[in-house]
């Protein structure tokens, strides 16, 4: 019984949808022979900020919006910098790079002490650093 009454439904949708295109045919072929003139058009006075915001009136933001902002940055920094308790990735945030990576103080003092010969700027400290090492 269901069955029948969808394939019914169905097949009224389709005849409708069917006849619906029949009809606006002859009044497109008749609108799509002739050219469109833009200037004459309301797409010449449309301005691409309406499909974003729609009426310029709208572009200022809303008068609370600076409270909103401020307060939601102070509550977070509040948070973040004071109240929140480190944690092992604090830990681990801590630990120098040098530490972390093999080999790559020893490329840092290479290129610093090129670019210092190379600017005629003084060694001294980048040499003792690298005996050190």
């Amino acid at each position: 019984m269901m069955a029948s009454v969808k394939m019914l439904l169905s097949r009224n949708m389709m005849k409708a949808i069917t006849q619906n295109l029949g009809r606006g045919r002859g009044m497109c072929s008749k609108q799509v022979d002739k050219p469109v003139k833009y200037s004459a058009s309301k797409a010449a006075a449309w301005k691409a900020e309406f499909s974003r915001s729609g009426d310029s009136s709208d572009n200022e933001p809303a008068w609370f919006q600076t409270y909103a902002v401020t307060g939601s940055v102070a509550v977070f920094l509040v948070y973040f910098c004071i109240l929140r308790e480190e944690s092992d990735i604090d830990d681990k945030l801590m630990v120098p790079l040098y530490d972390k990576i093999e080999g790559l103080e020893e490329v840092q003092l290479r290129r610093a002490l090129q670019y210092r010969l190379d600017n005629g700027l003084p060694t001294a400290d980048i040499k003792n650093q690298a005996r050190g090492n």
